[in-house]
């Protein structure tokens, strides 16, 4: 008996090769063949996830107790900013995680400034864009995650860095869970950080450094490889 995250998604495989709409009515299964899917695994994760979402319809299976997850690199190589969402609701289980994943960020002198404020607040959500000018997917978006640095904790610049990283580590875990996500950034911009800390009560000690888009994807981007050996140099410039 194969696990039922391997089993689903060898039939959401079946899915996609036969797409099908909603059932499969009048649909010989037995004459189709399934090819091997690609490798690696980042190269039609995206393509697969709306046909897992209508396999676990199929089946009766509550999307959330499946979990298929990427490998790391797999996760980071196909990682894409989305923006597009269907609106669901994503559960709290699914955002502790990407929480976990952003404390497990390296921090300078593992001093861990960090702090999150969970949004999913539907009338709090919706005024983010009125300020923030590329804020608009947050209006089918089922969370927003604000990352903020704590000057009390880390006194010097190294509080960005290590924010940063926790915002990219949400990014990555989200890919992998096979959710939708986008950066949005607030500082240095003083507008966007003033607007912020006003909306959400923000202390003065404490910097908003971006805002984490999140939902049930609704677009799927193929991976892009970036690599650009211009810009390698060895041992010095």
């Amino acid at each position: 008996m194969f696990p039922r995250s391997t089993s689903m998604i060898f039939f959401a495989c079946l899915l996609m090769r036969m797409d099908l709409n909603s059932e499969f009515s009048g649909a010989d299964h037995k004459s189709f063949q399934l090819d091997p899917p690609p490798t690696p695994l980042y190269k039609y994760h995206n393509r697969l996830v709306p046909y897992l979402a209508r396999a676990t319809k199929l089946l009766r299976i509550s999307p959330h107790s499946l979990v298929i997850e990427l490998d790391a690199l797999e996760a980071i190589m196909g990682r894409r900013s989305i923006r597009k969402y269907t609106g669901e609701k994503l559960p709290d289980e699914d955002i502790e995680v990407l929480l976990r994943a952003a404390m497990n960020a390296p921090s300078g002198h593992n001093r861990q400034p960090w702090h999150f404020i969970v949004v999913d607040d539907r009338g709090i959500l919706d005024k983010i864009p009125r300020y923030h000018p590329y804020a608009k997917m947050l209006d089918k978006a089922s969370h927003g995650i604000v990352v903020l640095g704590d000057h009390k904790v880390q006194e010097t610049d190294f509080w960005i860095h290590d924010c940063a990283a926790a915002i990219e580590n949400i990014l990555i875990a989200a890919h992998a869970k096979g959710l939708g996500a986008v950066w949005l950034g607030v500082h240095p911009s003083k507008a966007l950080i003033k607007e912020t800390k006003e909306l959400l009560g923000v202390p003065d000690h404490v910097t908003p450094l971006g805002i984490v888009s999140l939902g049930v994807p609704a677009e799927e981007k193929a991976p892009r490889d970036n690599y650009n050996l211009e810009r390698v140099h060895w041992n010095k410039w």
